[in-house]
């Protein structure tokens, strides 16, 4: 017995010091992560007059609005008359308007969103960490998705505007640890389960079909938890209630597709990726399963050269993004890899195929699925071989050039 000990003893001790090593990495990357967002979110609020704007888009405008108005009306952090009075509640996803609303009210700026969303953003780099952690229980592949989050133009500039998709992004990502903690059979404690209702429920009034999705997700895990015990009892009625589901809301999502398709008809003709497989009715449904890839490219330009270069933020982004193509590649060859979890593949892949073609190419309204291509890349990374790496680094170049020689087109056109 006291020869195990001795045995185990120095074993235990290099796994304790092989996890402060790994914690320490990480802190160390959130904090970086925090400094560099802290300084672009100040950089730009004081350059903003420089180029055209301080927004994004005309989202974040109105919610700095509604926020600028609240502080001159509102006489207590919550207050529903005022909420009322300046129209907050006239929104359909009414959640995110009140949160600008009441944190421009707590820290006395209509800017408090945007710092929000700065540390929502550096959580998110912790939830990377742990749902990739929990899927291929390697650290370095765990660091290296939350890594690519951490220091992407995209994450790192979007997240310094009062949009509401980084609040989504954290609550998508929690329950995702959830749902593989779950499956995983681990315990889940009473708080991260309440947490997690209030974090859909949040989800829910942000924006809409999200909650439907996650449902749909919880609901193949549940199927697969039972497949593994024999509960056949179980799985009928998972199989029933996905059938009602459907055929309550199905019905809706029909329609909400279609309505897009009227609203955001416009964006067909974007000048992005997507753009290619963009779809003009209900009918084109069939061109859901090219979204995969296309879809995941969707902050690249397909014309580099435009008259807006450098005016305008979302064109700055855009340019910035051209180091996003081997993520996008590396997600995209991960397909035909050995899954370490094959169901989470799965439900994730189908879920943004899904998110993707109801958002008509819209990419922040599929943004808060971003880490699932860096998580992907980083587990396809994980144990490729160095041909397989090269393979990824020249699917890359080979983007790069078509993008390149398209846009020489588009100038020369």
């Amino acid at each position: 017995m006291s020869m195990r000990i001795k045995i185990s003893l120095p074993a235990l001790e290099k796994v304790m010091k092989a996890e402060k090593v790994e914690q320490y990495k990480l802190k160390k990357l959130l904090i970086n992560a925090l400094i560099i967002r802290l300084f672009i979110c100040v950089l730009v609020l004081l350059v903003g007059k420089n180029m055209n704007e301080i927004y994004f888009i005309s989202d974040d405008a109105a919610y700095e609005n509604l926020a600028k108005a609240y502080l001159q009306s509102a006489s207590s952090p919550i207050d529903l008359g005022a909420l009322t009075l300046i129209g907050a509640t006239g929104y359909l996803q009414i959640f995110w308007p009140y949160v600008v609303c009441i944190s421009a009210y707590v820290f006395h700026s209509i800017y408090a969103a945007r710092f929000i969303n700065v540390f929502l953003s550096i959580l998110t780099i912790k939830l990377i960490y742990d749902l990739t952690k929990s899927i291929s229980n390697n650290h370095p592949t765990a660091i290296r998705a939350a890594r690519i989050y951490a220091y992407l133009p995209y994450p790192i500039l979007v997240c310094c505007f009062p949009i509401k998709d980084i609040y989504l992004t954290v609550a998508v990502l929690y329950v995702f640890v959830i749902f593989i903690k779950f499956q995983n059979l681990q315990k889940i404690t009473i708080i991260q389960f309440i947490l997690s209702i209030m974090l859909l429920i949040g989800a829910y009034f942000t924006r809409g079909g999200v909650v439907e999705m996650m449902s749909l997700f919880f609901i193949a895990f549940l199927m697969k938890r039972f497949a593994d015990t024999h509960n056949y009892a179980a799985i009928m009625l998972c199989i029933t209630f996905t059938f009602v589901f459907l055929y309550v809301f199905g019905g809706l999502i029909f329609d909400s597709f279609s309505i897009k398709i009227d609203n955001y008809g416009g964006y067909a003709q974007m000048d992005t990726t997507i753009s290619a497989i963009q779809m003009s009715s209900v009918t084109q449904i069939y061109k859901l399963p090219f979204t995969y890839f296309f879809a995941s490219l969707q902050p690249i330009p397909l014309s580099l050269f435009t008259p807006e270069a450098g005016k305008m933020w979302s064109q700055l982004i855009y340019y910035g993004n051209l180091t996003m193509i081997p993520v996008a590649c590396g997600n995209f060859l991960y397909i035909f890899y050995k899954k370490k979890n094959s169901l989470f593949w799965i439900c994730s892949a189908v879920m943004y195929c899904a998110v993707t073609t109801l958002s008509l190419g819209i990419f922040r309204h599929y943004l808060f699925l971003l880490p699932l291509e860096m998580i992907n890349y980083s587990l396809y990374m994980e144990n490729a071989t160095q041909v397989k790496r090269s393979n990824c680094l020249v699917f890359a170049a080979c983007c790069f050039v078509m993008i390149l020689l398209y846009s020489c087109y588009c100038l020369i056109r």
